[in-house]
Formats: C-alpha cells, sequence, structure tokens
C-alpha cells in the first residue's frame, strides 16, 4: 500500500511540473510568419509520454509564439533536443529525408538558441532558408510585349535533390534540364517579380536565361557568384533592340523570409475590377490596387489610375515625334467642346458630338484609341531615351519634368491618347443611364495630357472641368496633368 502511495504521489507531482512547451524565434519580423510548423524533439531518455506529445507535430502561431496545435504538447523542463521545420512533413522524423524536385518553394530550419522554463517551457530558436533566391524582374521599351514563358538552366543550376528537412541538409543534388517561372502569358512589362527557389552552391556558375517574347525566342547568360542558402541575387532583363540584355544585378546576403505572393486572377478579370502592382488583379480595392479595368477581352486589357500623376508635366523636354500626327479632331475640327448643353451657349462650329462607339476614322484625334501605340514610338524615336530611363529609375527631379519619364517608373504604364481620355471623359459625365464609378477612383479636374500629337511641335489636351478639346500647345513648354493608362 505504501509503495502504491508513494506511485500515485509521483505521477501526481509529475503532473504539476509539467507544463505548456511553446517556441518563439528571433528575427521573426524577418520572415512573414507561416502558417504552420513542424516540430520534432529528440527524446532518447523520455517516456513514452512526452515521445507522443512532441514527436512530429504541427505547431501554430498563437499570439507572440507557436503552440502545438493538434494535441496536448506538455513536458517538464526537458533537456531534449528540439527541431522546427517548414512546410511541416507529417511522419518525418529528424534523421528522414525527403526527394525533391524542381520548381522548389522556400525551405525552412530552425536551430535553437535559447531555453528557459517559467510557467511553460519556451524554447527560442532562429529560423533559416536552406535554399538560394533568384528574382528575375524583366523591362521593355514597349508596354505591349509579352511575355510567354521564362526558363533557367547552368552549371549550379540543379533540379533535384534529397533533403533533410529538419536540419536544412541537402544530402545529394542532381542537375536534369532547366527551371521554368510560374508567370506566363503576361505582359513583360507589368513589374512582376519572377522569383526560383534553388538548391545552394558553393562555387560561382554560367546560368542561362531563355524567354519567349511575343512567339520569339531570345537568351542571355552570366556568370552568378555562389547562391548561398537565405540570399537573395536579383537581375533585371531588359528586352530592346538589341536582344534580351541584363542591365543590372546585385547580391543580398539576407533576405526575408516566406514573402506573400498575391494570388494572379487574370482568368476571372471583369470591367470595374482593379489592377494591382506587378500586374495582379483584385475584385475590391485596397493599398496595392493602380487602376480601374475598364476593358478586358477576359485576360488581357486596360485600366485607368485611380490618381493623378504628382505634379504637372510637359510633353517633353527635347524635340521629338512619333510622326503620327492628327491634323483634326474629328475630321472636320482642329478644336472644340464636347457634346455641349444648349445652356452653355456653345456655336454649332464648336461643338463635337462625340459617343464611344462613333464610327471616327482612324485618321482623326478622336478615332485613334492606341495611346500604347504612340507612347512606344516617342520612347523609341527620342535620342535622349537612355537619359529618359536613367532620370526614370533614379528619380531625378527636375524644374521640368516629362511624360515619358512619369511614364518609365510605373511599369506597364502609358500615355493616353485623346481617343482614350475623351472615352474617359464621356464615362464620367451623364450622356449615358450610368456614369462611370469606382470606389478609390479620383475624378479628373483640369487640364490634362494627351500621347496624341497635332503637329511635330504640338500636341491635343483635354479639360475635365469644361469638355474643352484643344490644339497647338507646346511640347515643351505647356506643363498639364498626367493621368496614366495600363495594360495588363
Amino acid at each position: 500500500m505504501q509503495a502504491q502511495n508513494t506511485a500515485s504521489q509521483t505521477r501526481a507531482h509529475w503532473e504539476q511540473a509539467k507544463k505548456p512547451f511553446v517556441i518563439s524565434f528571433e528575427d521573426d519580423k524577418n520572415f512573414n510568419e507561416p502558417l504552420s510548423l513542424g516540430v520534432y524533439a529528440q527524446l532518447n531518455d523520455a517516456t513514452q509520454e512526452e515521445c507522443t506529445a512532441l514527436g512530429g507535430v504541427v505547431f501554430v502561431k498563437k499570439g507572440r509564439e507557436y503552440s502545438c496545435a493538434d494535441r496536448n504538447a506538455s513536458t517538464t523542463d526537458t533537456t531534449a533536443l528540439i527541431y522546427a521545420c517548414f512546410p511541416y512533413h507529417k511522419g518525418l522524423t529528424a534523421q528522414d529525408t525527403l526527394q525533391m524536385k524542381a520548381p522548389f518553394v522556400d525551405q525552412l530550419f530552425a536551430t535553437e538558441s535559447n531555453r528557459s522554463f517559467t510557467s511553460v517551457t519556451n524554447v527560442r530558436m532562429k529560423m533559416q532558408s536552406s535554399m538560394a533566391k533568384l528574382r528575375i524582374k524583366m523591362e521593355s521599351d514597349d508596354v505591349r510585349d509579352r511575355l510567354n514563358s521564362l526558363q533557367i538552366s547552368g552549371d549550379e543550376i540543379y533540379t533535384e535533390g534529397v533533403y533533410k528537412p529538419y536540419s536544412g541538409q541537402w544530402i545529394s543534388k542532381v542537375m536534369n534540364g532547366g527551371i521554368n517561372a510560374d508567370s506566363k502569358e503576361i505582359l513583360l512589362n507589368n513589374g512582376r517579380n519572377h522569383d526560383f527557389y534553388l538548391i545552394p552552391t558553393d562555387v560561382k556558375g554560367v546560368v542561362n536565361f531563355f524567354a519567349r517574347i511575343n512567339e520569339r525566342n531570345y537568351a542571355v547568360k552570366a556568370t552568378l557568384p555562389p547562391l548561398v542558402a537565405g540570399s537573395l541575387t536579383q537581375l533585371i532583363l531588359r528586352k530592346g533592340k538589341d536582344g534580351l540584355t541584363i542591365t543590372s544585378s546585385w547580391v543580398e546576403s539576407k533576405r526575408p523570409l516566406l514573402e506573400p505572393q498575391p494570388k494572379n486572377a487574370v482568368d476571372t478579370v471583369k470591367v470595374g475590377y482593379y489592377l494591382q502592382k506587378e500586374g495582379y488583379v483584385s475584385k475590391q480595392p485596397d493599398s496595392n490596387s493602380i487602376a480601374l479595368i475598364i476593358e478586358t477581352e477576359g485576360k488581357h486589357g486596360k485600366a485607368i489610375a485611380l490618381n493623378d500623376a504628382v505634379g504637372n508635366y510637359c510633353f517633353s523636354k527635347k524635340p521629338m515625334t512619333s510622326k503620327q500626327l492628327f491634323t483634326t479632331v474629328d475630321g472636320k475640327r482642329k478644336e472644340g467642346v464636347l457634346n455641349p448643353r444648349k445652356e452653355d451657349g456653345v456655336e454649332e462650329e464648336n461643338a463635337i458630338i462625340y459617343k464611344p462607339k462613333m464610327p471616327y476614322s482612324e485618321r482623326c484625334a478622336l478615332g485613334y484609341q492606341q495611346g500604347e501605340v504612340l507612347t512606344h514610338k516617342l520612347l523609341t524615336s527620342s535620342s535622349s531615351i537612355n537619359d529618359i530611363t536613367t532620370q526614370a529609375h533614379t528619380e531625378i527631379n527636375l524644374p521640368r519634368k516629362s511624360m515619358l519619364e512619369e511614364t518609365l517608373k510605373h511599369p506597364g504604364s502609358y500615355v493616353p491618347s485623346l481617343a482614350e481620355m475623351t472615352k474617359f471623359y464621356y464615362s464620367l459625365h451623364p450622356f449615358k443611364d450610368r456614369p462611370l464609378m469606382a470606389l478609390g477612383l479620383q475624378e479628373p479636374r483640369g487640364e490634362y495630357l494627351t500621347s496624341t500629337e497635332q503637329s511635330s511641335s504640338s500636341f491635343y489636351m483635354i479639360d475635365f472641368d469644361h469638355g474643352i478639346i484643344a490644339g497647338g500647345l507646346s511640347k515643351q513648354y505647356a506643363k498639364l496633368q498626367l493621368r496614366l493608362f495600363y495594360l495588363f
């Protein structure tokens, strides 16, 4: 009886000594907290109860710490070695391996840095990535260029490997072809990052970049430094008249972990949806929304910036022309007032009747709705295109800013034509039953630039307050407001 009582008291003390088991991380701001972690404890001399509680379990974030999600993970002041990994792999121990193939995702593992015993058993850990990250950004002078596919291959680009998730070790690695980017059939120049998670390397190697653009093949290669685990290597590839070139590259030894990836919804896009940064689409506006979609064929289309570009801009700082000139607005008048009311007192010879479906010829300013073509022609006709590009990317603020500089700062954007801005004006006014109304869309006020030229030295503007269209404005000296359009 005494032995039984002693055993009962021992079990009671044991239960009282058991504490919840939690994990916290150093530099938790350096990674976007994963939804779940795999946790494994090396319990050589533990009880079966401890093995069950801490053997390959799922931990999720609760408050500032991670705790067990699927069972009662509690123990005494254990000295067991603790391992953690992301993503969670059911049934794996610290010694088990996985056969992995490209495309890879970020693989994280944690090492213990400190342990404390208070009301809980708290193991402090440091999360690390066992993958190197290669980031490619594509650019082009032509906003219409479409990226069909992107692939990388090279001397040190491995497509398969044997991996130990809880220790972050690559046991072996194999090269077998190339690795394709997830994104395809998108606009080349939308600012999207093409990220590749790669098996780390110890030596530098040649990497080949193969891009199919507008159904034509392009290639360029570069020698990259060792792809170190946890690092980020970034390159900008630009498609120009000389083909595909690498314009810049740099390496960051430490990067954020598990960066969130926005979901691409272009297959279900509708007019009234919102264009996000990097060419993604959402049904409702949020902090990443940049434009309102006004045209779509189901996958691609056009959008209007939600806000004006900050400040006033001139058409160009130096003489330039696309050589596509429109001497009249509607085939008759050089300027006038859009759809004036009788009480406005506008004479008939100054009135311009406009509806989006009116069959204006593309040879007149109100019939040509391809501002992206005009913008591209202006960029490629400019002898100072390199200067414009440099100023746009370095954001040099000069006394007089040109609309082309601002366009180059916003991937996928262009300066709309007069016809596009006129259609926008029409949609905002009660010329139809339902004028354009959208959350977050700033209503244009005042005089705006267009990419439609009247002559080699003048262009057309539109006044949104009064519906006035006027030509003859100086390209180099007239400073007006700018509302960008986007392709997606």
